[in-house]
């Protein structure tokens, strides 16, 4: 199943980009973020393999990423992969002056058989997720201040 959802953040795609691609900053905007270990590469930098752990509803998800491609600060695309589920993200940064426009295509690969069944239910609930998580991105980006030179937001 295919989402797309967008947003305009009042922010350069330099500072969106440095910020989406740090796991330091994940738990901010990341519904159910735990923890990251890179198994090779740097984040964010094409071909680079990372395990991201989640919480949902009690349960603890580990899915593998990889980053496929990347074109800073305008876009970049992985896949998330799960045993029972697999998402391919695009997520571009158009920039206009000092906004940016982020849109995220995620195509959702649905590998478990109860999970398929349920697909048209789960649709809205996935789109709503990524909606949220971009409203997160957003709210968090436009409301702190940077405390250094290094730090994105």
């Amino acid at each position: 199943m295919k989402l797309i959802s967008e947003i305009v953040i009042n922010k350069p795609a330099s500072q969106i980009w440095d910020f989406i691609n740090n796991p330091a900053y994940f738990a901010l905007w990341q519904k159910g973020y735990e923890s990251t270990v890179q198994i090779s590469g740097s984040p964010g930098v094409e071909g680079s393999t990372a395990q991201h752990v989640y919480i949902e509803n009690g349960k603890k998800f580990t899915f593998t990423e990889e980053v496929l491609k990347t074109e800073p600060p305008e876009s970049i695309s992985v896949v998330l992969d799960h045993p029972v589920m697999s998402y391919a993200i695009t997520t571009t940064l158009t920039p206009h002056q000092d906004i940016t426009n982020v849109k995220m295509s995620n195509q959702v690969t649905l590998k478990a058989f109860s999970f398929k069944v349920l697909a048209p239910f789960l649709k809205k609930t996935f789109l709503k997720r990524q909606d949220e998580d971009l409203s997160r991105l957003k709210t968090v980006l436009e409301s702190r201040k940077p405390d250094s030179d290094d730090d994105p937001v």
